[in-house]
């Protein structure tokens, strides 16, 4: 999945996720989310490509 693919659907799940507090505030949420996960699997990546 392409990073920018992967923050708009962490953006839309975070959307629906958090639409009791409202669709901004999830769709924060969901970008932080996104972003978090995208350095994980970057450094997971750099890690294997070290050993």
């Amino acid at each position: 999945m392409p990073p920018l693919t992967l923050l708009i659907f962490g953006a839309g799940i975070g959307a629906l996720a958090g639409g009791n507090y409202g669709a901004a505030y999830g769709a924060l949420i969901g970008l932080a989310a996104g972003l978090v996960i995208m350095i994980v699997l970057i450094w997971v990546l750099m890690k294997a490509r070290n050993r």
